[in-house]
């Protein structure tokens, strides 16, 4: 018998307060529940939508998230998470820029490096909003 559409124990479901790492780009991702107490995470800059399934495969997922935060010393703060975001956004935008022809430009390829423009302005912004620094 399958236990791919199985829901934990009650007592054994914690509410998913904890990050996953993206396995596309690293960016870390907040895990979340579906209806079904089962967690899952989804990566916006990626497009991809990551589900535990089965007893098996949760618990795998709890013991890596429990290790993880036993050697990082805890969960990653907000703060964390948006710096990790940002150092991901700007290797992107120089993997990006290494990519420019020399002699003639890529529309599809200058609009790609904006949008990661304003993504980078967008996580300075609630980077600074997160330390309390005031806007002067």
């Amino acid at each position: 018998m399958s236990n791919v559409n199985v829901t934990l124990p009650p007592d054994s479901v914690q509410k998913p307060t904890r990050s996953f790492p993206c396995p596309l780009c690293s960016t870390q991702l907040e895990l979340r529940e579906t209806r079904r107490v089962k967690p899952y995470c989804v990566c916006n800059s990626c497009g991809i939508q990551i589900f535990f399934r089965g007893q098996k495969g949760i618990s795998r997922l709890r013991k890596l998230l429990d290790e993880h935060e036993r050697l990082i010393g805890g969960p990653a703060t907000p703060a964390v998470v948006a710096f990790n975001q940002l150092e991901q956004l700007r290797t992107q935008k120089s993997d990006l820029e290494r990519r420019r022809p020399f002699i003639f430009s890529d529309a599809d390829l200058e609009n790609a490096i904006a949008a990661i423009d304003r993504d980078i302005v967008r996580m300075q912004a609630i980077l600074s909003d997160l330390s309390g620094a005031s806007k002067s």
